[in-house]
This record gives C-alpha cells, sequence and structure tokens, in this order.
C-alpha cells in the first residue's frame, strides 16, 4: 500500500489523514475500551475505535487508557520517520491500533499503572521525548515514573516487533532510569 506523504501538522494528521489511512488499512472490527489521547503542545486528539472505524475528537477524554504527549517539533520529526511504517500499511504495527484494539480488563490495568514513562528517542544530537500517561490524569502533572532512553533506530525497530526490548537492554541499546514496572507496563503497547 503506498500512502500520500504523511503530513506534519497534528491537526491535519489526526483529523484526515490518519482516519483515512485507518479506514484503508485496518481489517479489524473492534471497538475499543476506550480512548488513545495525544498532546502535541496544546493540542489535544481522542482517538478511539467502534466496530472498526476509527473516529477523532479534539480535546480530553475521560475514559482515555492512554495518553502520549510530546512538543510539536518532536511530533514532525516522529512522524516523518515513521513515514515507511504508514506506507506500508501496516496497521497492526500502529501505537494506535494496538493501544485502541486491547481488551477491557488490560485497558484496565494500563489505566491503573502508578506513574508514566519518558521515552526519549534519540538521533545524532537531538532528543526526542515522548510522554507515556495511564488513564485521564492530567498527562505531565508529576516526573516520569521511568525514562527510557532509546536510538530512534531501535525505537521503530521495537515498535514494529523486529527487536525485542529485553534484546535491546541487554546489548545497551536501551536505557532505564527509574521503575521499570512501569516502563514495561505502559510501552507494552508500542512493542510489536
Amino acid at each position: 500500500m503506498t500512502a500520500a506523504p504523511t503530513p506534519s501538522s497534528p491537526r491535519e494528521f489526526f483529523e484526515t489523514y490518519l482516519p483515512a489511512w485507518f479506514a484503508a488499512a485496518s481489517k479489524t472490527e473492534v471497538t475499543s475500551p476506550g480512548a488513545l489521547v495525544f498532546h502535541v503542545g496544546s493540542e489535544s486528539y481522542a482517538l478511539r475505535l467502534d466496530a472498526g472505524k476509527l473516529s477523532v475528537s479534539t480535546g480530553v477524554a475521560t475514559d482515555a487508557i492512554l495518553q502520549v504527549s510530546m512538543a510539536p517539533a518532536d511530533f514532525a520529526e516522529l512522524i516523518r520517520q515513521g513515514q515507511a511504517l504508514f506506507q506500508s500499511g501496516a496497521s497492526d504495527s500502529l501505537l494506535a491500533l494496538k493501544s485502541l484494539s486491547l481488551d477491557a480488563e488490560r485497558a484496565k490495568t494500563i489505566r491503573n499503572v502508578d506513574g508514566s514513562v519518558a521515552f526519549e528517542i534519540t538521533e545524532d544530537t537531538l532528543v526526542r521525548t515522548l510522554l507515556l500517561s495511564p488513564g485521564s490524569a492530567i498527562a505531565g502533572s508529576e516526573p516520569p515514573a521511568c525514562t527510557v532512553r532509546i536510538a530512534a533506530s531501535d525505537f521503530w525497530a521495537l515498535s514494529r516487533g523486529e527487536k525485542h526490548p529485553f534484546e535491546l537492554l541487554m546489548d545497551g541499546k536501551i536505557r532505564l532510569q527509574g521503575r521499570m514496572e512501569v516502563a514495561m507496563a505502559l510501552s507494552s503497547v508500542l512493542v510489536g
């Protein structure tokens, strides 16, 4: 599947590009047990599945399973780096599908995780940060319980399921600081 270039504008990406891409790429009939909320700077987008159809609304959702927060510059760069994933049509490797297709019990477990995880994704001297926060608590209101530092190439390989987190940890390609159990619980939606 070949897709149009991925837009770097959060509004265009979440409200137009992602629903169209998802409709063409996804074969699921799942209804999500809550929302995945993306905070990009001051903008927020809540994603849900309803019988396999992706819906997007603006603002924070009270039924959030997971929140992903990032700066606008980090969003643009991470979307650029992830363009190959979108062009492949691999909807089963997309964070949104993984977290929205969880069963109700797993979603409840993620919502109840005590703490957030900051992913520091490095490329040369640049560091892009994704903050994963459980449930509907105010994202970023407290320091992360764990920080995970990983190279961009390894982050994407991990997201596509090409590498296992323990393999990267043992090879010294993932550095953890803080509570590892929080990282394991929240990052499970990123791992292929």
